[in-house]
């Protein structure tokens, strides 16, 4: 009996200081998120950290807009840029698992109209196939005109968006070489919008947001000064050395698909759990085998809509697949999975910083503590 005592007791001191461990941990991480948003001048930040099928960590700090009074919470939705990608990417996997293509397929079989949006030259655009555009292998630029920012009137679909402007210039033969290309990412857009028949922001409604009850999040229009549920897009002025609201409008129609995600921390949660749960082997909105082949290396550091590195030391935990966002001059985000721990973890800003990015930036000193938790 007082074996059994002594061994509850001992259990129950263990308990007590793995939680005070934890607790330390999380206190740490506040102070660091809050140190970080005061010396970088950040509106807001938020973070949230997955393990397996928990949140263990999910936080807001700072204020949707500067010199106001309403402070962000996990339900405020951030502009996420390029983790768009890993949505568009989803959409065409769960296409190609439906046999509406195969990854392989010339992409002009689908839209023909593609040819006419690229100017003769040594490189043609009639092999560019859908795995291309995916890897950032197509040759295509990085941008094409209209972008990101536009006035009221220009509200244009994203095949129409991309007739407007000069022509794209491929800069080497379709899959010999890696070149970041927002402009493939609107086409493949327009490939989910002709094969499915919907709108690309419906389609993604229809087969990703609905079936995980994602309430916070869309790939529509929302107006920047307006929407009370957005974290608002601020601008760096250089002259001034000071933040600035965003007035103007962002993320069209006609780049949704490439960085048109606004979404909550709170569904940012929802959407990693899922992803893990998917490879830990419950079929999805997509198989496990799919996500083992869209989360696999298919060309230097590319996934299929994603980064991808087999090695992590930076990370210590193995092999992660990764997506980092940039809103020129309005905001940055990233997000890293590590498959075979069941760790995610997401942060987002909603101002453009220099201190962001690189191993030494604070992104990296943030999600470095996070995954200790």
């Amino acid at each position: 009996m007082i074996f059994r005592i002594i061994i509850l007791s001992l259990l129950v001191s263990l308990s007590i200081s793995s939680i005070a461990q934890e607790n330390n941990k999380t206190r740490n991480l506040d102070s660091l998120i809050q140190k970080t948003v005061s010396k970088y001048q950040l509106p807001s930040l938020s973070l949230v950290v997955c393990k397996g099928d928990n949140i263990i960590y999910s936080k807001a700090y700072g204020l949707k807009q500067i010199n106001a009074k309403d402070s962000v919470n996990i339900h405020s939705k951030y502009y996420w840029a390029s983790v768009s990608k890993t949505f568009t990417a989803t959409a065409i996997m769960i296409l190609n698992e439906q046999g509406k293509f195969e990854l392989d397929d010339q992409v002009i079989n689908y839209y023909p109209e593609f040819k006419s949006l690229i100017k003769e030259g040594d490189f043609q655009p009639d092999s560019i196939t859908i795995r291309h555009l995916l890897t950032h292998t197509s040759g295509l630029p990085m941008f094409s005109r209209p972008w990101l920012l536009t006035n009221k009137k220009n509200h244009l679909p994203i095949d129409e968006s991309l007739k407007i402007g000069d022509k794209a210039t491929l800069a080497s033969t379709p899959g010999e070489k890696y070149k970041y290309s927002n402009m493939g990412m609107q086409v493949l857009g327009v490939l989910i919008e002709r094969v499915s028949g919907l709108s690309y922001p419906e389609f993604i409604k229809q087969s990703i947001i609905n079936p995980l009850k994602l309430n916070e999040t869309t790939f529509t229009e929302v107006d920047n000064l307006t929407d009370t549920s957005l974290a608002t897009l601020h601008t760096w002025n250089k002259k001034q050395e000071h933040l600035d609201v965003q007035r103007k409008h962002v993320y069209t129609n006609g780049s949704s698909s490439a960085g048109g995600l606004k979404m909550s921390p709170h569904d940012m949660s929802k959407w990693l759990i899922e992803c893990l749960r998917i490879h830990k082997g419950q079929d999805s909105f997509i198989k496990k085998s799919t996500l083992i082949e869209m989360w696999s290396q298919h060309k230097e550091f590319q996934a299929l809509g994603w980064d991808f590195d087999k090695v992590g030391e930076f990370w210590g935990l193995g092999p992660y697949v990764a997506k980092g966002g940039n809103l020129e001059w309005m905001s940055d985000s990233y997000i890293i999975i590590f498959p075979d721990k069941q760790i995610a973890v997401a942060i987002c800003v909603n101002a453009n910083s220099d201190g962001f990015d690189g191993k030494e930036g604070f992104a990296a000193q943030i999600l470095k503590e996070a995954i200790k938790l």
